[in-house]
């Protein structure tokens, strides 16, 4: 019996930080890519945003409206859009720009990859506009200053506030109803241990758990569809928020 309550409260905590390990150790989070461009310098794009240890680019898709369902369905974490003049203007030093939208429900792995996009586009932005201006004949400080960056646009998609309500309310309420569960239950067998002894054959005994658990099971369970209730409303108010 022991045993069996170690499980029931090992089990989830295990679960819980080996969530949290997977989270903090986030590498290669799928990214999907749609290159309107198809140039050297939007492949160049893609394979310094697939060389940061935190994304995988290898997700390409058609049109935006495929990785748009794609990220919806949750099969990527986020989805960055080349348009397609990308190259011309890059040649043109008129600052090109790119869109990145990522799915912001999932907080750690939606500020890992906004981090990742940001940074790599900057350092990609900087390389590329330096060579172009040294090959154009720039010096190196004029190459440096005259470099034109690469803009990325990057929206954060289903939780724009970053709130953790969505988050932390979906996981407290079932807590909060078990540990009503398991404490109304105690109770009630204390309170009637206290009375009076359980009868000694089985089927006695059982019928009188029964009659006693009987009517807090109902209670809990019309309380247990109010919460899961509340918890499908959640995510559409902060989804409309």
């Amino acid at each position: 019996m022991a045993s069996g309550f170690g499980d029931f409260f090992t089990a989830p905590v295990c679960t819980v930080i080996y969530c949290d390990l997977r989270l903090w150790n986030a590498a290669s989070l799928p990214v999907g890519v749609v290159d309107l461009d198809h140039t050297a310098e939007s492949r160049l794009l893609i394979r310094k945003l697939d060389a940061h240890p935190s994304l995988d680019m290898r997700h390409p898709f058609a049109s935006a409206t495929e990785g748009a369902d794609a990220l919806h369905r949750g099969e990527i974490y986020a989805l960055l859009i080349i348009p397609s003049d990308f190259g011309k203007e890059l040649r043109r030093s008129t600052s090109p720009k790119t869109t990145a939208f990522y799915n912001s429900q999932y907080l750690l792995a939606g500020k890992f990859i906004s981090s990742a996009l940001m940074q790599t586009s900057m350092n990609f932005s900087a390389e590329v506009g330096v060579a172009l201006r040294l090959g154009q004949g720039y010096s190196l400080p004029e190459a440096i200053s005259a470099a034109a960056p690469v803009q990325p646009q990057i929206t954060a998609l289903y939780n724009a506030g970053m709130s953790y309500a969505l988050f932390l309310v979906t996981s407290i309420t079932p807590a909060v109803w078990q540990i009503l569960i398991v404490a109304s239950t105690l109770l009630a067998l204390c309170w009637r241990l206290e009375r009076a002894p359980l009868s000694s054959r089985f089927n006695e005994r059982v019928g009188e758990i029964l009659e006693l658990l009987l009517p807090i099971a109902l209670i809990l369970w019309l309380q247990g569809i109010l919460f899961f209730g509340v918890l499908l409303c959640i995510p559409r108010l902060v989804t409309r928020r």
